[in-house]
């Protein structure tokens, strides 16, 4: 199961980001983020909004359902503001 998590993962990955400068660049805490990225607690609105923010090519429909591209495509305009 390729899990929302693991595709924040994997994309922080590729992006060459740690946990660190994604919690500074979101306003959140780095304990914070990186138990939501494990998995130990519910990713929060506030995580997903502020990746969709720090990276505004990411696809929003690949990050929560793991369709379609992961970047370079029109987002998906009612997705993102669910998210944002």
């Amino acid at each position: 199961d390729y899990s929302v998590n693991q595709r924040i993962k994997d994309y922080l990955a590729e992006k060459r980001w740690t946990v660190n400068q994604l919690s500074k660049a979101i306003d959140l805490s780095q304990p914070t983020v990186s138990r939501q990225i494990a998995g130990s607690v519910t990713l929060s609105a506030e995580l997903l909004g502020g990746i969709l923010r720090v990276f505004p090519e990411l696809s929003a429909e690949w990050l929560l359902r793991g369709t379609g591209p992961v970047e370079g495509v029109v987002q998906d305009a009612e997705l993102r503001a669910v998210c944002i």
